[in-house]
């Protein structure tokens, strides 16, 4: 048989690019077309004929020169020979075009492999410090408040991230001791205590899942330090006057919010939080949802007509919250507590308030109504923090809500603390006549006018 004379070198370079690619049959091999772009690139294609339908096979692109076009030639007996081999009744073989769909993509897939096995050796293992916390936090988190889980995953990256990748059985009592010393060194008592306090709690969950035989932590106490011992200050009726006094000339956002806590004995997050939508005006109750709750359940607070007059009083902002004009609750507490001390402190002629934090506001509330006579069981509802009045069998079938005995000792306590705040103010007001007539001058005067009459 004759060979088949195929297309030569300068007839494909004598081939002119149109403005759509175009084929052109080479004769030296069956089916096998070359196809011009209109870059003037040339690529090669074989087509055929198998099980009734009509396929192509494409080899890619050549360069005439260079033998170029021998090679994609030999590729193209190649392909028909497979087609061949294909078409044989007892055959398992590909035809030329699912052989390379097949090829491609095998090469995909390992491609794949190879990626899914570095990236397993680049990846944490499931017994390191890191992986573990995530594990932790997503297993152990329904039993944590959102805001525990998230200071928890911060404290560990900050304090911790170098034993991100360590081995959790290699973590010893030595590396505990040396991160709460680190953390103790710079003054951060309590943290170094809520590190540990996290930290021990995280061993024993990963004890109980056999991740570790014992806990680096059994025989590790927690830093020791004055500022983590219970508090225990309350303040007097005169330095809550003067707290208040202080707080007024704060101006918004922090002087109405340091009386609010006066006079409600809210926490710092709640009334940080606190919505218009949350109050009711026309019940006068303030409902504080269960996600902002810190025992998960809503807690609805009587408001005292002074509390009411007090939040009517404040500006409104289109945000939702009552102490910002964002989208955000109000922020800066650290500095505007500082605020608060050099007022307080102007306040009470230069002398300086006995140290106390914000929380201690909180404790105050307490104490004063229980000077005041309120059931310690109403406190406690006030508070939302149902302690042991409400234990055992009580806490149980006890299903009044104290709605009433709240709001009668909220009213109390408002008056009580406005009747503090005008008796300073009237005390202040004496004590400055004093100071400018004197007391001599002062009985003159009134002897003086005395004798006047008489004449």
């Amino acid at each position: 048989m004759a060979k088949l004379v195929g297309l030569t070198v300068l007839e494909l370079k004598a081939l002119k690019a149109r403005g759509k690619p175009y084929e052109v049959r080479d004769p030296a091999v069956t089916g096998g077309y070359v196809v011009v772009w209109p870059s003037k690139a040339l690529s090669y294609v074989v087509r055929f004929r198998f099980q009734n339908a009509n396929k192509k096979v494409t080899l890619g692109r050549f360069d005439p020169d260079a033998n170029g076009l021998g090679e994609i030639r030999a590729l193209a007996r190649e392909a028909q020979n497979q087609l061949t081999a294909a078409r044989k009744p007892s055959a398992e073989a590909l035809d030329p075009a699912a052989a390379k769909k097949a090829a491609r993509l095998a090469a995909a897939q390992a491609i794949q492999k190879e990626r899914a096995v570095v990236k397993a050796a680049n990846e944490p293992q499931p017994d390191v410090f890191g992986k573990v916390v995530e594990i932790y936090l997503a297993t152990h988190g329904h039993n944590l408040r959102a805001s525990t889980k998230k200071e928890i995953a911060r404290l560990f990256e900050k304090e911790l991230s170098a034993w991100k990748k360590r081995r959790l059985g290699e973590i010893e009592t030595a590396d505990v001791h040396a991160a709460l010393d680190a953390i103790t060194a710079r003054g951060a008592e309590i943290t170094a205590n809520r590190l540990h306090s996290y930290l021990r709690h995280l061993f024993v969950w990963a004890i109980g899942r056999k991740m570790i035989a014992a806990s680096p932590l059994d025989g590790v106490s927690k830093p020791t330090s004055e500022k983590n011992r219970a508090r225990s200050r309350a303040l007097d009726n005169a330095e809550l006057a003067l707290v208040w006094k202080g707080a007024a000339a704060l101006g918004f956002p922090f002087g109405p919010f340091f009386q609010l806590a006066i006079l409600l004995g809210a926490r710092r997050n709640e009334l940080s939080g606190m919505k218009w939508s949350e109050i009711d005006f026309e019940e006068a109750v303030w409902v504080i949802p269960k996600e902002r709750s810190k025992n998960g359940q809503q807690h609805e607070l009587p408001l005292a007509p002074q509390v009411v007059a007090l939040l009517e009083s404040l500006p409104r902002f289109d945000g939702p919250y009552v102490f910002s004009s964002g989208d955000t609750p109000v922020s800066g507490h650290s500095k505007a507590k500082q605020r608060l001390d050099k007022s307080t402190t102007a306040t009470n002629g230069g002398q300086v308030l006995k140290e106390f934090v914000v929380h201690d506001l909180r404790r105050s509330f307490a104490t004063g109504l229980q000077r005041l006579g309120v059931p310690i069981e109403v406190t406690e509802y006030c508070l939302n923090h149902k302690g042991e009045s409400f234990a055992g069998i009580r806490g149980v079938y006890q299903r009044h809500d104290y709605r009433e005995e709240m709001r009668v000792a909220l009213v109390r306590w408002a008056k009580h603390i406005e009747a503090l705040t005008m008796e300073q103010t009237k005390d202040r007001a004496r004590l400055s006549n004093l100071r400018r007539r004197g007391p001599r001058h002062d009985q003159c005067s009134r002897t003086a006018r005395k004798g006047d009459r008489q004449l």
